[in-house]
C-alpha cells in the first residue's frame, strides 16, 4: 500500500465523525464510536506484545456518546507540510493515535478487496486447464519445501485444482501433507479413506456408487453433512487398467455462465433448498451412519459472489420444500446448471496414475469418474482424505509472513 500521508483531519461535532483527508485528494468519514473501539494502543486496548489480536476491551464498556477534547495530525519526518498519523484525546482521557495507511484499510464499504487469501483473484478453466493451467508439484518437494507448499496452496485458493506427482505408492501418504498444512480433517468416513474396488462379477459387495466401477456423475464431497470439508485430495495407490478417468468441472465458471444466460434459474439455484442423505456402514472406521443436511446447490457469500456449489444426485432425497408450481421450474435450473458442467468445453479428463494425488476445492470443483473394468488380476485402488479451508488460510498467512521477512531482510 502506498505510503499517502493525511492532509487534513475535521471534527463534525454535529454526527460525530471525523472527516480525513489526505494529500491525493481522498476523503473518508470516520464516526468516533467506531476510532474510539479501535484504538491502537498497546497499553489499554490490545495486548502489550502487539501479537494479539483481541482487543482488551468490550463494546459493553464502551461510552458511545465519548468526543475528542483534542486533536492533531502529527507531521512526518520526511515533510513538514505531510503528516502520517493523527493524535487523539478523547472526553473519557484516553488517547489514541492512526496512522495514515491504517485509516486508509478501513474505509468500511469503500475498504480495498487487498486480502490475497479471503479474496483470492479466481482463475476460472475448462477442459484446456490440463494443456496451460494445471501445475504439477512433486510430493517430496511439498513435505520439505515451504515455498512449494504455500505455491499449491494458492493455486488451490485461485484454480481450485492441483496436482501432487511421484507420491509413494503406499496407504496414508497424505498425511504427510496434511502435516505440513497443520492437520487433516476427519469425516465419518474416517481421517483417511480407502476408495478400493475389487473383481465383483455381480457387484454386490460394493455398498457405495464410489467403489463401483459404473460412471459417476459430477458431484461436491459431503453434501449430506451442514459444513461439507473446504478441500479433497485423491491419492491413487493403483490405476484402473481401463477406464477411469476423473471427470472434473469448474463450478463457479459453470455458475457465472448459468447467471449471464439465465438469472431466473441461477436464482432458484440460490434460493431453493435441498435436502442430502448418507446411510449405511463404515468397515473402515467407527460403523453405522445417518447424516442428513439442506443446502441450496449454489450459495453466495454477503457480496452477492458465488461462494460454494454443493451438489451431488446419488445422495439428494425427495425432500423439496418448495411452492409446488415451482417444482418444474427448479429442474429446468439443475439440468441447465448440470449440462454446463458436463460440457466438453467445460468437462476436464484426467487419468490418475500411481503415485498421483489430485486436490480439489471441494467448494468449487465437482468430480466424477467415467466407468472402468477390473478383472481377477487388477483391481483400481485410491484413498481420500479431507482439509478444513480455516487450517489452509492459517498456514498461508504464515508462510507469507515469514516469506516477506525473508525479502526485507535480504534487501536490508
Amino acid at each position: 500500500m502506498a505510503n499517502v500521508m493525511i492532509s487534513n483531519a475535521v471534527q463534525n461535532q454535529d454526527d460525530k465523525t471525523l472527516t480525513v483527508e489526505w494529500e491525493d485528494g481522498d476523503t473518508q468519514l470516520y464516526p468516533y464510536v467506531w476510532l474510539r473501539d479501535n484504538c491502537q494502543c498497546r497499553t489499554v486496548c490490545w495486548h502489550k506484545s502487539g501479537l494479539s489480536t483481541q482487543p482488551g476491551k468490550a463494546v459493553f464498556n464502551l461510552d458511545l456518546d465519548l468526543t475528542p477534547t483534542s486533536l492533531e495530525v502529527i507531521g512526518s519526518m520526511e515533510s513538514s507540510s505531510s503528516y502520517n498519523l493523527i493524535d487523539i484525546r478523547w472526553s473519557d482521557g484516553h488517547q489514541s493515535q492512526y496512522e495514515s495507511n491504517w485509516l486508509r484499510k478501513y474505509k468500511f464499504d469503500s475498504s480495498p478487496r487487498s486480502d490475497g487469501i479471503l479474496d483470492p483473484k479466481l482463475r476460472y478453466w475448462g477442459s484446456e486447464v490440463g494443456d496451460k493451467q494445471l501445475k504439477k508439484y512433486q510430493f517430496n518437494d511439498l513435505v520439505s519445501s515451504d515455498e512449494a507448499l504455500l505455491n499449491w496452496m494458492t493455486d488451490l485458493k485461485e484454480l481450485g485444482i492441483a496436482l501432487i506427482v511421484n507420491a509413494p505408492k503406499n496407504e496414508n501418504e497424505m498425511q504427510k501433507i496434511g502435516e505440513r498444512v497443520n492437520f487433516l480433517q476427519p469425516s465419518h468416513y474416517g481421517l483417511i479413506w480407502k476408495v478400493r474396488t475389487r473383481y465383483s462379477p455381480d457387484g454386490s459387495d460394493h455398498h457405495n456408487a464410489a467403489y463401483k466401477a459404473g460412471f459417476l456423475p459430477l458431484h461436491t464431497d459431503l453434501t449430506y453433512v451442514q459444513r461439507p470439508a473446504g478441500l479433497m485430495m485423491l491419492h491413487c495407490i493403483e490405476s484402473a487398467s481401463d477406464g477411469g478417468e476423473s471427470l472434473l468441472s469448474d463450478g463457479f465458471k459453470a455458475a457465472e455462465e448459468l447467471k449471464r444466460e439465465n438469472p431466473e434459474a441461477f436464482k432458484l439455484l440460490t434460493t431453493t433448498i435441498f435436502e442430502s442423505f448418507d446411510k449405511g456402514q463404515s468397515t473402515d472406521y467407527h460403523g453405522r451412519y445417518h447424516t442428513v443436511s439442506r443446502h441450496s446447490v449454489i450459495q453466495l457469500d454477503n457480496r452477492g459472489q458465488i461462494s460454494q456449489v454443493v451438489m451431488a444426485d446419488h445422495g439428494r432425497t425427495p425432500m423439496l420444500r418448495a411452492p409446488v408450481s415451482t417444482v418444474p421450474a427448479i429442474y429446468q435450473a439443475l439440468k441447465m446448471f448440470q449440462n454446463k458442467l458436463h460440457d466438453p468445453v467445460n468437462l476436464f479428463k484426467y487419468k490418475l496414475q500411481a503415485g498421483d494425488i489430485i486436490c480439489l476445492n471441494n467448494y468449487r470443483v465437482l468430480h466424477g469418474r467415467a466407468d472402468f473394468k477390473v478383472t481377477e488380476t487388477t483391481n483400481r485402488h485410491l484413498e481420500g482424505t479431507y482439509m478444513d479451508w480455516d487450517q489452509v488460510n492459517l498456514r498461508m498467512r504464515v508462510l507469507q509472513t515469514e516469506m516477506d521477512q525473508k525479502n526485507i531482510n535480504s534487501h536490508a
